[in-house]
């Protein structure tokens, strides 16, 4: 229930903030952002399946993260790293998780 909860409420704050846009896409984008972060990488595409089954008439648009992107871009030139496209999306999936839930816990290799 907790993740229904999380859901609904990240579906709220997303209306709010976009009163006139689909609330189909804003119920996708919820689902999405609050659960492909908690899956492992071999789940993704068969949950993205489920979604696009739910949801057949959204438009399956990316939200534009460029400042995010920008920011990391830039933290990572500052500490000598390179800013791989899996590191970049990880940190996407981070700032999602963080939008929607109190607390997290990261885990694996880093």
């Amino acid at each position: 229930m907790r993740a229904v909860k999380s859901i609904i409420l990240a579906a709220g704050r997303r209306k709010a903030e976009s009163p006139d846009e689909d609330e189909a896409y804003l119920a996708y984008r919820s689902i999405a952002e609050s659960s492909v972060p908690k899956l492992v990488s071999e789940d993704v595409p068969l949950f993205m399946a489920i979604l696009s089954d739910l949801f057949p008439d959204t438009e399956r648009r990316q939200p534009d993260y460029s400042g995010l992107l920008e920011a990391l871009r830039v933290a990572c030139k500052n500490r000598h790293l390179e800013c791989e496209e899996e590191f970049s999306t990880k940190a996407i999936q981070l700032f999602q998780t963080q939008q929607v839930r109190h607390g997290l816990m990261l885990v694996g290799a880093t």
